[in-house]
Formats: C-alpha cells, sequence, structure tokens
C-alpha cells in the first residue's frame, strides 16, 4: 500500500471539510468520497476522526461535520 506524505493527508482532509461545509452544493462529490471510504488512507481516516468527522457509506448529511445514520 501506497505511503501518503502528510501534506497529501493535509490535502485531502481540507478538500472534504469545504465539500462538508456546503453538503447540498456538493451532495454528488460527498457521495463518491463515501462509495470509496475502504480506499481512503488509514491516516486520513484517523485525522478526520479527531475532529468527529465520521465518513460511512450510506450514511446522511447530519449536522456541519458529521455524517450519520
Amino acid at each position: 500500500m501506497k505511503n501518503f506524505s502528510s501534506e497529501e493527508i493535509e490535502s485531502q482532509y481540507n478538500l472534504i471539510k469545504m465539500l462538508l461545509a456546503e453538503p447540498e452544493k456538493y451532495r454528488d462529490a460527498i457521495n463518491a468520497i463515501k462509495k470509496d471510504i475502504a480506499y481512503m488512507p488509514v491516516e486520513l481516516k484517523k485525522k478526520l476522526e479527531e475532529e468527529n468527522i465520521i465518513l460511512w457509506k450510506n450514511l446522511k448529511y447530519h449536522s456541519s461535520w458529521s455524517l450519520i445514520f
């Protein structure tokens, strides 16, 4: 598996935060991320979890930074 640099992780993290800030506008992109969650780097998943940003497949947007049932 590829090792990701901290800059790559930070870039992906910032992109996800930006998309979640406007979920209606970026619904398709958010759904694409949820479909590919299995391929997300572990480092990025941990960083998102630290900020209570939870992305799981088949979930709906709930609050400004998290996705829940």
